[in-house]
């Protein structure tokens, strides 16, 4: 009886450590397998926001290919002609990323059809996805704009059409101030007018006559 329950230990150590090499080979799998699914979660972590939007200009054309994702606009909005601002914004198409170091050529027709020569957008002012070039535009119409964007992983062309409207000295929204200003100096030059003719009559008549104290004081006693 007493050699019994040393047996049963004996042989529950011998279990032990006949099943510890299954239990760490199980957990070792277990471990293997779960590193992949955070792997996968990483992964599946979503794609940055996409930079290549017209937010913020007057949209004229949005260019996507297999390569590059671009954005063509211009500012101010409905350009008159004179100077303005064409932007050109160039991401990655797969990854949404701004594509660096870009070369963007921009080459305008006139609404003649006479062509310009190609000018040189620059990454100067915001994101480094956005070139621009500034462009002084001297007549009004539709001009066109063929687009060069060449890169690490390719170049593509495009085309894109800008409206360019007479020049306006005003806009609607002003004519109303611009009447009441003209009406207000309308109105002081009149003044100014009546001012300057009354005073030359009155130095071309005199000082008027000064009425005598002593006559009237005279007028009075007599009973007149």
């Amino acid at each position: 009886m007493n050699g019994f329950p040393a047996g049963i230990v004996v042989l529950a150590a011998t279990l032990h450590l006949a099943l510890l090499p299954s239990l760490v080979s199980a957990a070792g799998r277990s471990t293997h397998e779960s590193a992949p699914s955070s792997m996968e979660a990483t992964h599946a972590a979503p794609l940055p926001a996409v930079l290549c939007d017209a937010s913020g200009i007057q949209e004229l054309r949005l260019f996507s290919n297999d390569v590059y994702r671009i954005a063509v606009g211009v500012l101010p909005p409905n350009p008159q002609f004179g100077e303005l601002r064409l932007i050109v914004r160039v991401c990655d198409a797969a990854t949404g990323e701004p594509v660096r170091d870009a070369q963007v050529t921009l080459v305008p027709t006139s609404p003649e059809g006479r062509r310009g020569a190609p000018v040189l957008a620059l990454s100067r002012f915001r994101g480094p996805e956005e070139y621009d070039a500034d462009m002084k535009v001297r007549a009004p119409g539709s001009w066109r704009y063929e687009i060069t964007v060449g890169a690490a992983k390719g170049s593509a062309v495009l085309e894109v059409t800008l409206p360019v409207r007479e020049r306006a000295w005003y806009g609607d929204g002003s004519t109303i101030v611009f009447s009441i200003v003209g009406l207000a100096l309308l109105g002081g030059c009149v003044h100014l007018y009546r001012s300057s003719q009354a005073a030359l009559r009155r130095r071309r008549d005199g000082p008027l006559p000064e009425s005598n104290p002593q006559i009237t004081q005279i007028s009075a006693d007599s009973g007149l």
